[in-house]
């Protein structure tokens, strides 16, 4: 019959280490270049986290706790493929090809708080005549055939019903001509919400009397980090030996990344870029990586485990994340259990490990 004893671990600062020393400056973000693919494909920005000592890997089978501040974009959302690989050493493309890699977890960051100055509501309309809509006559040059089809304006929409305007002459007052040259004019006028074309002097009518449509448009061409940041911690055990960055692989949407072009800023690279990016990620993602160590070290044949702590601490057993649940008290038992690291950063994340063994004899 087994023989099991016991044993109780507590909280202690000297469990948990920067990453390769005391400070957090030995992590850097820097952008991988890579080679220019052919005409078919799209160059995305390349996004690495590393160790600062280029020949600094990641230990293979020991736990870090990860700890990421990523910009959030005022356009766009991003998703990204959190990549555990060993860089090469010239540019190269890590989309494509490049099967070497351990996948850690997805993430997506969402957009920020819509702006007003990053967006437009845009009216889409016709104007109607005595017979019916406006139309125009377009020459189809192939059968040299005249086709008739709806005559479609878009405007700008400037929407004032919640003001004291309440004519032509006020709005002429308040506003600058060449503001308002490119814009529909929506007012209230004897309490009826009505339309004006102001460049052409022209009164649209109620919303009974033009057809139209309002769409809100919001600049893609704009790529914009804004001061909100998406926090993102999770832990990570490398399985292979020599992994030293984590990759940030864009979930590409090719029908929104092929009209987004631009170029790295340092001027160093001539390559033309397709896709969402993430302006000076050097100087805007916030990184931070801590060592776990194994709490168990020296001790085998451990089978159960309860611990003690708050709601939504990390731990890594055998490697594999692990968080608390609103109990404070995770349990884990009749298990082969060779590792056990606990994400705590400061005194608020104390704990208490109990662990059971079987003795040998």
């Amino acid at each position: 019959m087994a023989t099991y004893k016991s044993g109780q671990i507590v909280y202690s600062q000297d469990n948990i280490t920067l990453f390769g020393s005391t400070t957090a400056s030995t992590i850097v973000v820097d952008e991988f270049p890579r080679d220019p693919v052919s005409s078919e494909g799209l160059d995305y920005q390349q996004i690495v986290i590393k160790p600062s000592d280029g020949s600094k890997s990641f230990e293979k089978g020991k736990s870090y706790y990860v700890n990421m501040k990523i910009p959030q974009d005022t356009n766009f959302s991003f998703d990204y493929g959190l990549r555990l690989l060993q860089l090469p050493d010239s540019r190269t493309d890590l989309d494509t090809g490049w099967s070497d890699y351990q996948l850690i977890k997805y993430i997506t960051i969402p957009r920020a708080s819509v702006e007003s100055d990053n967006y437009d509501t845009v009216i889409l309309f016709q104007l109607r005549e005595d017979e019916g809509w406006e139309t125009i006559e377009i020459l189809d040059t192939p059968d040299s055939e005249q086709i008739i089809v709806p005559w479609t304006h878009a405007r700008v929409l400037l929407d004032l019903t919640n003001t004291d305007l309440s004519s032509i002459e006020n709005i002429n007052a308040k506003y600058d001509q060449d503001y308002l040259s490119d814009k529909i004019i929506a007012f209230i006028e004897d309490n009826q919400k009505v339309y004006y074309w102001y460049d052409h002097s022209t009164y649209l009518g109620t919303e009974e009397d033009f057809g139209k449509h309002n769409i809100l448009l919001t600049y893609s061409w704009l790529i914009d980090s804004s001061s909100q940041k998406s926090t993102f911690e999770f832990i990570m055990t490398p399985n292979h030996d020599n992994l030293n960055a984590i990759y940030l692989c864009l979930v590409p949407d090719e029908g929104l990344d092929r009209d987004i072009q631009w170029k790295r800023e340092n001027g160093q690279d001539n390559t033309t870029y397709y896709g969402r990016y993430i302006p000076n990620p050097s100087e805007n993602i916030d990184v931070t990586i801590y060592e776990l160590n194994n709490l168990l070290q020296g001790k085998s044949n451990v089978t159960n485990i309860g611990v003690w702590g708050r709601s939504e601490l990390m731990m890594a057993i055998n490697g594999s994340e692990i968080k608390i649940g609103p109990s404070g008290y995770f349990e884990l038992q009749d298990y082969d259990i060779k590792s056990l690291g606990i994400a705590a950063l400061a005194a608020e994340d104390k704990y208490t490990v109990d662990y059971q063994y079987q003795e040998t004899t």
